[in-house]
């Protein structure tokens, strides 16, 4: 403790909590398998590397090691599959399923104002929202446009036809993806660490923006650079943030592309900017393509291959079924949903059931906060990793 901040203890704390490769679950099974780790491979085998925990030892208070692992998975992972929630007959059974689950984690729901405490995810005509369609949804976190945006989301399948095309639900770890991507293109990581985004939402009800790069960073602690990384114009559109991006720990990353709005940054950065952005995004969306990267923005196709290859290797597809609960960190995961119809001949037959997801949100750190007295309760040390809230996640010593 008397050498809690030294150099070399600040590194290796570093590395315990700034997410990489090896802290996402996708990397976790496959390790598992390579090792043959029984145990670990059981945990993870039913749902591609998600760790699943049974609805009733989640919301059972009395069942503290239930909660400990769907906790330790939400927060050591960024995602849970919750399985065997109540069966629904109405439209408040459903809000309180997924109502009781988000207060177990955050003790409280967040975010309501635009969409309700709880909001209904399904395909309908005159749609606000991309997400209340059909259509393909690429990876995404939600509400960007917020200053804090939600903390961990909630959704829970309330209905999927059996015979439903696509509809996929995914997932991909975006604090892994940035990490990867210093270590791959330096150059175009530091342009996203210091060139800001614009976020948006406009439309009847909501009039939201907040700008701010992409990927955040934080000072270490022996003056290596951090803070928030506005140096992106000096008065010539040629800021000094390489040197900054190439030491700071990276503690946030912001990425929804169908909510973002009009660069508001010096026109000698757009072009970088933007061959930044779509190398960023051949990481996060596997339906991108590096040959096409290559030729819009003029990189190289070996390093472009390899940007694609983070998201080929490390995206989570699964259709989710009745009375499952997809729980995720919002502010570490992207989420997104493969396009869906059903075949003409069923439609009629459909009409009952269609795909309809319950969605909810928690504050991060009100999560966070509850994880930390659990683990205090209950006398147990976790290293967390940095949850993506824009700070670093350990306590001082």
């Amino acid at each position: 403790k008397d050498w809690a901040y030294d150099m070399t203890s600040l590194q290796s704390s570093r590395l315990g909590r700034e997410i990489s490769i090896e802290h996402t679950f996708i990397h976790k099974y496959k390790n598992a398998i390579e090792e043959q780790d029984q145990d670990e491979i059981h945990k993870r085998a039913s749902h591609k590397g998600l760790i699943s925990v049974d609805y009733d030892n989640v919301t059972n208070e009395e069942n503290r090691d239930g909660l400990l692992t769907f906790l330790d998975a939400l927060f050591l992972d960024g995602s849970a599959i919750v399985t065997n929630s109540p069966s629904i007959e109405n439209e408040t059974d459903s809000d309180n399923v997924v109502s009781t689950v988000g207060k177990v984690i955050g003790g409280s729901l967040s975010h309501g104002y635009l969409y309700g405490d709880t909001f209904h995810v399904k395909s309908t005509t005159n749609a606000i929202n991309v997400a209340y369609t059909s259509r393909e949804l690429g990876p995404h976190q939600d509400l960007t446009y917020y200053e804090s945006k939600p903390g961990f989301q909630l959704l829970h399948c309330a209905s999927m036809p059996l015979n439903i095309i696509g509809g996929e639900s995914i997932l991909i770890d975006c604090m892994a993806a940035a990490h990867t991507f210093r270590q791959l293109a330096p150059d175009l990581f530091a342009t996203l660490v210091n060139c800001p985004a614009t976020f948006v939402k406009d439309r009847e009800g909501a009039r939201m923006t907040y700008s701010r790069p992409h990927i955040v960073l934080q000072s270490d602690y022996c003056g290596g650079g951090g803070g928030n990384n506005n140096n992106y114009d000096n008065g010539n559109g040629n800021g000094n943030g390489n040197d900054i991006a190439s030491n700071g720990e990276i503690v946030g990353v912001h990425w929804a592309p169908p909510f973002e709005g009009p660069l508001r940054i010096h026109p000698n950065c757009v072009e970088d900017y933007y061959r930044a952005y779509a190398a960023f995004e051949l990481m996060l969306d596997n339906t991108k393509c590096p040959r096409a990267c290559s030729q819009a923005t003029g990189l190289d196709l070996s390093l472009t291959t390899k940007l694609a290859s983070f998201g080929n290797d490390y995206t989570w597809q699964s259709r989710l079924k009745p009375g499952e609960i997809m729980v995720f960190n919002n502010t570490r995961m992207l989420h997104g949903r493969r396009e869906f119809e059903l075949p003409k001949s069923a439609e009629t037959e459909a009409m009952e059931m269609e795909r309809h997801l319950i969605g909810a949100y928690t504050n991060i750190d009100d999560s966070l906060n509850r994880y930390r007295v659990f683990l205090n309760e209950m006398d147990l040390y976790r290293i967390i990793p940095n949850v993506g809230n824009g700070s670093q996640s350990a306590l001082p010593s």
